[in-house]
C-alpha cells in the first residue's frame, strides 16, 4: 500500500506489518520495482532480473514462515509463492531462449563449441516441450467475468497513463501522435472493448480464446 504524493517526491511504503516485515526481510522488493527498473534500463543483465524475481518469492516464503510473524501469517501464501515461482521459471525458460532452433551439432565443431551447441539444443527442445504442455494445460481454463473485466480495466489504465507501470513510474512509455504508437494503442483498445463485451455477456471464455484474441 502506497501513500503520499503520486508525483514521486513524498511517496513512502506504508503497511501495518512494516515494522516486523523489515526485521524479517532484509532485502524487500516488489514486482513494480522490478518493472520500473527494467523500463529505466537499470539492470546490467537478465540474470539480475531473474534474481530479483526469485527474491520476491523468497521474501514471501520467509515472511510467512518466520516465527515472529506467527499471528499475522497466511500459510496459503507460501504455496501461492512457490506456485508462482514455478510458473515464472517456466515462462523464463520459454521466452528467454531464442525462438529459432540452434544449428545442429556436427563432428566438425570444436570441443567447446560442440558442448555449447549440445546444451543449446537440449534447452531449446526442453522449452518446446514445456510450451506445448503449458498451452494444453491452459487452453481449457475458463476465465471468470470478473477476471476478464479486470483485464479490460488494466488495459485502459495502461493506455491512459501512456504505458506507465504504476503510480510510482514517472516515465511514459509512449506519447500521442506517433504513428506506430497509435496503431498499438488502437489494437489494445479493440482488445479492451472485446473483453468488456465478453464480461458483460457472461459467456464462457477460455485462455486459448484470449491468446487468439491477443494475436488478432
Amino acid at each position: 500500500v502506497w501513500k503520499g504524493d503520486a508525483g514521486g517526491v513524498t511517496l513512502e511504503y506504508c503497511c501495518p506489518l512494516m515494522p516486523i516485515y523489515s526485521k524479517i526481510v532484509k532485502h524487500p522488493i516488489d514486482l513494480g520495482r522490478v518493472c520500473r527498473s527494467i523500463r529505466r534500463r537499470l539492470y546490467q543483465n537478465t540474470r539480475a532480473i531473474r534474481l530479483d524475481m526469485w527474491r520476491i518469492f523468497a521474501n514471501c516464503v520467509k515472511f510467512q514462515t518466520d516465527p515472529r510473524n506467527r499471528d499475522s501469517a497466511v500459510p496459503s501464501f507460501v504455496s501461492i509463492a512457490l506456485h508462482l515461482r514455478a510458473y515464472f521459471n517456466a515462462l523464463w525458460q520459454e521466452y528467454m531462449i531464442p525462438s529459432d532452433p540452434p544449428p545442429p551439432v556436427s563432428s566438425a565443431s570444436g570441443s567447446k563449441n560442440r558442448l555449447a551447441l549440445i546444451h543449446a539444443n537440449h534447452s531449446w527442445e526442453k522449452r518446446e516441450e514445456a510450451r506445448k504442455a503449458r498451452f494444453i494445460q491452459l487452453s481449457t481454463t475458463i476465465l471468470s467475468a470478473k477476471c476478464i473485466g479486470r483485464a479490460a480495466s488494466a488495459i485502459q489504465e495502461f493506455t491512459d497513463s501512456g504505458g506507465k507501470v504504476d503510480v510510482l513510474d514517472e516515465q511514459r512509455l509512449f506519447h500521442d501522435g506517433e504513428d506506430d504508437v497509435e496503431t498499438f494503442v488502437h489494437l489494445l483498445q479493440r482488445l479492451k472493448t472485446k473483453l468488456q463485451e465478453i464480461a458483460s455477456s457472461n459467456r464462457e471464455y477460455t485462455m486459448d480464446e484470449l491468446r487468439r484474441s491477443m494475436r488478432d
